[in-house]
């Protein structure tokens, strides 16, 4: 007889079936919106990517000299010199956006981006309206304030407690991990599917709503925080997140900073990390300081911060092992979150990952419908309403992507999204089919490949070929994972049963 070694966890049928019950009106109340969270989040792992497939023309810089952040300082000095209270902040190349970017900020919060060319000299930044659309609406939904952020955060908690109560109210689901009743009744076939994506990814489902509730609503707690404790004073919250500044006095011109000098002197104190960020405070004069990021590969982390004075003399290091624990916290949840560490094969992970909750709250709802038919109360209207509203996000990302390389800004691109949405539920409302919802579906797999053909057009000869090739060949194997399933069951040419 074979030792028993885990206890096994008997639940009451009533538990099971109120944890079930519970488990779907969360699911059906908030799948909208939970849907459009996952969907955008797992295109924004991309976010560096899609920036650089937007904008191939921008200048690529490969490598980071001395001599290149030198003259890139100069010239932003003088791009600035009608700036009050200048503080310049150089982003170096990472592998999927190889540019040096500068930003030009000055104190009174109006903001100058430039780029620099490898020989030399800044360019004027080109903007990626799509690119920050989508981001705009995965963290904040594209509301002001922080009503966008905090639904964002409540929709993470949502998709926990949605979690929680899919495991306790099917107690079976680890045992049947493997079991996937494939070709047989359809409503079966979607809920095994359910389940073992649920199963097979459950730990990064649970991260990743976990903290995208904590991003999401970080900014209400601190909020709550200075009201309570710091009469409503935000700023003396910052010290408590982030390394304080070191100011120093003197208002006298000076020499820029030695950057060779800078440079050598944070390869000694990180010789195992890589610089990613300069800060330039006050330049030109005797108080400048220099603040260098150094991220290391092997941490997740955004990096530790080494502050230099203009000759090169270390003035304060903030390291990640001497941070607090809310500064570690804020490190470790945010790249938890995007997935932005560990190179590509993370960034996979998190795609796939990210898809099988997506398709998991979209086949929540068919399997619920699914039910109701089988028990002879077919929700008409939701079997197709429901359906048209999944692919419309698809056809409305694609129909802004084509926008913003046909060179328009992003002011309306929220109001398009919505009226994307809204013109496909319309067509579900009205148009008395069960093929509707096909027929959007292969009209967002066309729109997909219609954005490939325009970039095409656009940028025959692109200047960063791996990033293009990529989000391109991503688009394609989309569209064609979008268009062959109702093809092949020749969903738009008979009428569904």
């Amino acid at each position: 007889m074979t030792a028993r070694v885990l206890p096994r966890l008997k639940l009451k049928s009533g538990f099971v079936r109120d944890m079930l019950h519970g488990h779907a009106v969360l699911g059906l109340s908030f799948a909208a919106l939970i849907y459009v969270v996952c969907l955008s989040g797992t295109i924004v792992v991309f976010y560096f990517e899609l920036r650089s497939w937007e904008t191939p023309e921008v200048p690529v810089v490969q490598t980071v000299s001395p001599e290149l952040v030198s003259s890139a300082l100069e010239e932003a000095v003088t791009k600035g010199e009608d700036v009050e209270g200048l503080h310049i902040h150089l982003r170096f190349p990472r592998e999927a956006y190889p540019r040096l970017t500068v930003e030009v900020e000055g104190g009174n919060g109006e903001r100058r981006f430039w780029v620099a060319r490898p020989e030399g000299g800044l360019v004027p930044s080109v903007e990626a309206p799509f690119t920050d659309f989508m981001s705009g609406l995965h963290v904040y939904l594209h509301q002001p304030g922080i009503a966008g952020s905090s639904i964002i955060g409540l929709s993470g908690i949502l998709t926990i407690a949605a979690l929680i109560s899919g495991v306790l109210s099917h107690p079976r689901m680890f045992k049947d991990a493997f079991k996937l009743r494939w070709g047989g009744a359809r409503r079966v076939q979607e809920a095994d599917l359910h389940l073992r994506l649920g199963v097979w990814a459950l730990p990064f489902h649970f991260i990743v709503s976990l903290t995208g509730a904590l991003l999401g609503l970080a900014g209400l707690f601190v909020g709550v925080i200075a009201f309570a404790a710091l009469d409503g004073d935000m700023e003396k919250l910052g010290p408590l997140f982030s390394p304080g500044q070191v100011v120093r006095e003197g208002t006298a011109p000076a020499p820029l900073p030695d950057t060779a000098r800078i440079f050598a002197a944070a390869a000694e104190a990180a010789p195992s990390s890589h610089i990613t960020d300069i800060e330039l405070d006050r330049p030109g004069t005797a108080g400048q300081t220099v603040a260098v990021t150094a991220v290391d590969p092997r941490a997740l982390s955004y990096g530790d911060v080494y502050v230099f004075s203009g000759d090169g003399t270390l003035l304060q290091r903030s390291e990640m092992r001497a941070l607090s624990a809310g500064q570690k916290m804020l490190h470790y949840i945010s790249q938890l979150h995007f997935g932005w560490f560990g190179g590509w094969p993370v960034k996979l992970a998190y795609v796939l990952l990210g898809l099988a909750l997506t398709v998991i709250t979209v086949n929540g709802v068919s399997i619920w419908l699914a039910k109701k038919r089988a028990k002879g109360l077919p929700e008409l209207l939701w079997e197709r309403v429901w359906p048209c509203f999944v692919w419309s996000q698809p056809l409305g990302f694609a129909v802004c992507a084509s926008l913003s390389l046909a060179g328009f800004g992003g002011d309306f691109f929220v109001p398009l999204w919505l009226g994307v949405t809204a013109a496909a539920l319309l067509a579900g409302a009205l148009w008395q089919s069960g093929k509707v919802g096909a027929w959007v579906r292969v009209l967002a797999g066309l729109a997909l490949m219609g954005v490939v053909c325009f970039h095409a057009l656009r940028y025959p000869a692109w200047q960063d070929g791996e990033a293009v090739l990529l989000i391109n060949a991503v688009s394609i194997i989309t569209a064609l994972c979008i268009i062959i399933p109702p093809a092949y069951r020749g969903f738009l040419l008979r009428r569904p049963a």
